[in-house]
């Protein structure tokens, strides 16, 4: 999120130079390192060192998750937004060296994080650098889904079957290596999530997780708007439920600093903060009136209706069936810690915020981890209570030690047949539509 915040500040300034970002991308390398270096005991860098062989395959399947992933991103971009919208706002930052208002694309004031990462990447390496910029939040996201559920369920076999979730998720799955900006979204989501799950955890007296969880807000504010959403929800829970009003104070205002730079931005130009989506209230820039009703038009022509015995079919339609079993995880967390208890809340909350305002699969991108999360716990809990043999569950098949090693070799298996037909005939998804 620093490092995006540098990037905006040089696109401001107009010093939107490969140079003067490698110099400032350096300095900040430097300092991160140093201030790691600060924090770490002796202790917990010998430590690192001392791998045990489950350990050693665990971190062996997310070198090869990592090169899965990004070989993904070695094609032609061409999905629909990458090429329409995306890249060329990318490029036109690079050929005006700094953020500059092109108003012959579709967004041009929307928030625009990730969109710096796409920039940085066509600077280093063309469009296959800036869709592995793109791609590699997914990544994150998967450590940190393994990381939750370590901590909270002890089980790293919950956290792979989460993880593959979360990849075979067809809103997931169909962006996967293409520049979009959905991935680096739910990531931002997905950690502004866990940082208030990890204040809750430590009796709501830790500000460090306060501050990190509101950063993480304001950068998926600065993402997009439904990443503003999120936040939103996050700062409610903050006041409403916890009562925490110093909690939410500190939330705010760092959540506020780091994300509401593109919106200042967009009211400085447009006079909108939210462009286009606030030309009722605020007039109209480049949109009209009828342009608003035509992509009012267009998002209703997802989904289902918003009758709550729906429910269940928009998550069907929305190609998130598995995610059903989220919704029943209330029935496990009644003598849960209240960590758990906050992620089904935000869960709940979002989904039907997007249940009722509109039900593009690609707008559940702020749940995609913790949906997977939520998911796996239900199952795991319910094998746990149900199942005939609770050795058989426990031991055998929730904590499975061979686990890594049958992943590591189905991606192996996929590394494979992916670097044979790397120079395949590109997928054209979009330009089907465009025929079909």
């Amino acid at each position: 999120m620093l490092n995006i915040t540098i990037l905006f500040i040089l696109g401001i300034m107009e010093w939107f130079y490969q140079t003067t970002i490698l110099w400032t991308g350096l300095a900040s390398c430097l300092l991160a390192v140093f201030a790691l270096l600060r924090t770490l005991s002796y202790r917990n860098f010998i430590a690192i060192f001392q791998i045990r062989l489950q350990t050693f395959f665990e971190l062996l399947t997310f070198i090869l998750l990592f090169l899965f992933l990004m070989l993904k991103a070695v094609k032609v971009p061409g999905d629909w937004d990458d090429t329409s919208f995306h890249l060329p706002l990318a490029r036109f930052y690079i050929e005006n060296h700094g953020i500059v208002l092109n108003q012959y694309l579709r967004f041009p004031l929307f928030p625009q994080n990730i969109d710096l990462l796409l920039a940085l990447g066509l600077m280093l390496g063309h469009e296959v650098m800036a869709q592995g910029l793109a791609t590699l939040p997914l990544f994150i996201s998967c450590i940190g889904l393994m990381g939750a559920t370590v901590w909270i369920l002890n089980s790293t076999f919950a956290g792979y079957l989460a993880i593959a979730m979360l990849l075979m998720l067809r809103p997931s799955r169909n962006i996967i290596g293409y520049a979009y900006i959905d991935h680096g979204l739910a990531l931002f989501c997905w950690g502004a999530i866990l940082a208030l799950a990890m204040w809750n955890q430590s009796d709501r007296q830790s500000r460090k997780w306060i501050v990190m969880a509101g950063l993480l807000a304001g950068g998926a504010a600065g993402s997009k708007y439904f990443g503003a959403v999120l936040a939103t929800l996050l700062g409610l829970y903050l006041l409403v439920v916890c009562k925490a009003w110093r909690a939410a104070l500190t939330y705010a205002i760092t959540g506020t600093l780091f994300g509401i730079s593109w919106y200042l931005r967009s009211l400085l130009i447009s006079g909108d903060p939210i462009h286009p989506a606030g030309g009722a209230f605020f007039g109209h820039f480049l949109w009209d009136a009828q342009d608003l009703i035509g992509q009012t038009q267009e998002q209703a022509t997802f989904g289902v209706g918003t009758n709550l015995f729906y429910v269940i079919p928009a998550m069907i339609k929305a190609h998130v069936s598995p995610w059903i079993c989220a919704l029943f995880a209330c029935c496990f967390l009644k003598k849960e810690t209240s960590s758990l208890r906050f992620l089904y809340v935000i869960f709940l909350s979002y989904f039907l915020f997007w249940f009722y305002v509109t039900q593009v699969p690609r707008y559940l991108a702020p749940l995609f981890a913790v949906g997977c999360f939520l998911t796996v716990y239900t199952l795991y809990q319910g094998v746990r209570k149900w199942s005939i043999g609770t050795r058989l569950s426990t031991g055998t098949w929730l904590q499975n030690s061979y686990m890594p090693s049958v992943i590591c070799l189905k991606l192996l298996k996929q590394l494979k047949t992916g670097i044979m037909h790397w120079n395949a005939i590109p997928d054209t998804r979009c330009f089907n539509r465009l025929i079909n």
